[in-house]
């Protein structure tokens, strides 16, 4: 919700220098939020270890908390299933 206080819950990884942009799948996340910006909605990625999906995750954090685009930005880490 643009103009509102902005929340942040948790804190993600920094950014690398070395950031490579995934283009094609950030668009894709952005359109989906795009998409549904007057509900609530969440994105799961996934993928193996080491393919950049923190990575993607946190530079899309840090775009929307630059912009104030949303009112909350969340940032959950578990350990297991058992901790979501």
């Amino acid at each position: 919700v643009q103009g509102g206080a902005l929340a942040i819950f948790g804190s993600g990884p920094i950014l690398t220098q070395n950031y490579l942009d995934r283009s094609d799948l950030r668009e894709q996340i952005q359109q989906h939020f795009s998409d549904n910006e007057k509900t609530s909605t969440s994105v799961v990625i996934t993928g193996m270890s080491g393919c950049g999906k923190t990575q993607l995750a946190a530079f899309l954090a840090q775009e929307a908390s630059k912009a104030g685009t949303y009112s909350l930005i969340a940032w959950i880490t578990p350990n297991s299933v058992d901790h979501l």
